[in-house]
């Protein structure tokens, strides 16, 4: 439970030395302000939903006075904050508590408070991160804010990190807390944040957490943490522009490790996106187009052709990892001159619908270039319109069409959404796939979500 201090006298010295008579009528005005918000915010989702999303038309009416009430609470903190940045964390945490987490407004607060002064009250927020009497996204959800926000790290003008070298008593005692919960955990979801954070940490700040010290966690931690979990932080240590790294022995540790089909389709995602990464223009900055070592160009490229996953209807985001892996399989072979072609070329020509509309519609995302030619090319277009007017097409295909039509004509973007996902017994993340004809029709049968991937390639 936290206690609220005496009210502030009109006249007293602030904790922190600075005046505090007006502090008190500003926090009461932002009290008010965040009552209304919350109560706004409360209006415009299902509070039953565990993932609340906004009712359109609550939103188109209400969002308005939202951003205005928004607006207002940020301006009445700034002026709160030059009178007393302690007094106002304090009051800030409370009606967080007090709003609560299950609409945005708990959020919004937490964000308006920057790095927590008060040794006392910063107690308080990591004791919340491990009271389990709250739902465990939301403290999820706040464990970035809590333990990163006085230790991000500066970048030079090319965008690279800096790393620090002091390290300061909070953030000692960060990492303090952070080896306790890896240790004593229960929840796998806060475990995976928590190895997110320390190895975050251990990137920006070596004096605060070594390279060494990060591996010894992570391997200590092997038996509680998802394989995806595990291998993501080995891809994330390999550059593929190395000639001497060794992702043989990695892939091939993958392959021979018993995951989900979803949990290795993830890794496969994450390595596409480290490979597809160094032939983005913000990453490669004014250099020449990269050049990844033969040896591993090769290995790369049969890898990822080899365990290229079906897409699948039921799943959104499935059509993005399809599409964006297999534009990554054009960037290994054909380099980044030739991809955006080569590519393009894909798309016409596919004679699967499902494998069309899946790298159609990763295109806006992969390349602009490559959407424009589509957009040109009007017997695609006529293609697609036609099979929209086809009977018997799943009930999938028909939203999808209409986004690929829309895209071709110019007038939407594609957003993936996240996939349908349910939690076993033992918390693990699970999903069900029904498998569709290349025509889109569905075909009969539904598959756990269990058996490993198909194509594993022996030699890794």
């Amino acid at each position: 439970m936290v206690v609220s201090p005496a009210p502030l006298s009109p006249s007293a010295p602030t904790a922190d030395g600075k005046p505090g008579g007006k502090i008190e009528p500003l926090l009461e005005r932002m009290e008010t302000v965040l009552r209304e918000l919350a109560s706004l915010q409360s209006m415009m989702v299902n509070p039953a939903d565990p993932y609340p999303m906004p009712d359109e038309l609550m939103q188109q009416t209400w969002q308005p006075r939202v951003d205005a009430l928004t607006r207002q609470f940020e301006e009445l903190a700034r002026q709160a904050r030059d009178l007393s940045q302690r007094r106002l964390q304090r009051f800030l945490w409370e009606q967080a508590l007090t709003v609560g987490f299950a609409v945005d407004t708990g959020y919004t607060i937490i964000n308006v408070m920057g790095d927590v002064e008060d040794d006392a009250l910063f107690e308080e927020m990591l004791a919340f991160l491990t009271n389990s009497a709250y739902l465990v996204e939301q403290r999820q959800s706040l464990t970035y804010s809590i333990l990163m926000s006085s230790l991000s790290g500066a970048y030079d003008n090319e965008g690279k990190l800096v790393p620090n070298t002091a390290v300061s008593p909070r953030q000692r005692r960060i990492r303090q807390f952070l080896e306790e919960r890896l240790q004593q955990e229960p929840e796998p979801v806060m475990l995976e944040s928590y190895l997110d954070i320390y190895y975050s940490l251990s990137q920006e700040n070596p004096a605060l957490i070594s390279d060494a010290q990060f591996w010894q966690q992570l391997e200590s931690l092997r038996g509680q943490l998802t394989p995806d979990a595990y291998f993501r932080y080995h891809l994330q240590a390999l550059n593929p522009l190395d000639p001497n790294v060794d992702y043989t022995s990695l892939l091939r540790g993958i392959n021979t490790t018993q995951m989900t089909r979803q949990q290795r389709r993830d890794l496969l995602f994450a390595l596409s996106n480290s490979i597809s990464s160094l032939f983005n223009p913000e990453f490669n900055g004014s250099t020449p187009p990269v050049q990844i070592p033969e040896p591993q160009r090769q290995l790369l490229l049969r890898y990822l052709e080899t365990n290229l996953p079906a897409p699948e209807l039921q799943d959104r985001f499935s059509l993005y990892q399809y599409g964006d892996q297999l534009y990554t399989i054009e960037l290994l072979r054909n380099g980044q001159a030739g991809a955006a072609d080569a590519f393009y070329q894909k798309i016409i020509g596919s004679q699967s619908l499902v494998e069309q509309l899946a790298m159609l519609l990763m295109t806006p995302t992969g390349n602009e270039a490559v959407m424009k030619r589509l957009q040109q090319n009007q017997p695609l277009l006529q293609k697609l319109e036609a099979r929209l007017q086809q009977p018997g097409l799943a009930p999938e295909m028909y939203p999808l069409l209409d986004e690929g039509i829309n895209l071709l004509n110019g007038s939407a973007q594609y957003a993936p959404e996240p996939p349908d996902v349910s939690v076993d017994e033992y918390g693990n993340t699970t999903y069900t796939q029904e498998t569709f004809a290349p025509d889109g029709s569905p075909e009969t049968g539904t598959t756990p979500d269990t058996a490993p991937a198909d194509g594993q390639e022996s030699g890794y």
